[in-house]
């Protein structure tokens, strides 16, 4: 799967505990977002767009066993598409 953000999403953060708040300047909305998510988010920013390292790194930044993790991911994509911040699709091969 082809994981990224948008073209035109610019992205200003804020965090406090487990909590973030993300404005998108591109759409002039602010999204407030759990740690899964906004910990998501914030890696695909930085260009992790494999599932897998995705996977990895969210594990590693909440603390939590991969396979849980990889249960949530999609679910926590499909919102981030939702809220029109990142574009998934299938990759070829």
């Amino acid at each position: 799967m082809e994981i990224r953000l948008r073209p035109a999403v610019r992205l200003h953060w804020r965090r406090w505990d487990d909590e973030f708040v993300v404005y998108d300047e591109a759409s002039g909305l602010t999204h407030r977002l759990d740690a899964l998510i906004g910990s998501v988010l914030l890696r695909i920013e930085e260009g992790l767009v494999d599932e897998c390292r995705l996977t990895d790194a969210v594990a590693s930044d909440l603390g939590c066993p991969r396979d849980a993790i990889g249960r949530a991911l999609p679910e926590a994509l499909g919102q981030l598409a939702g809220a029109d911040l990142i574009d998934t699709r299938a990759s070829c091969g």
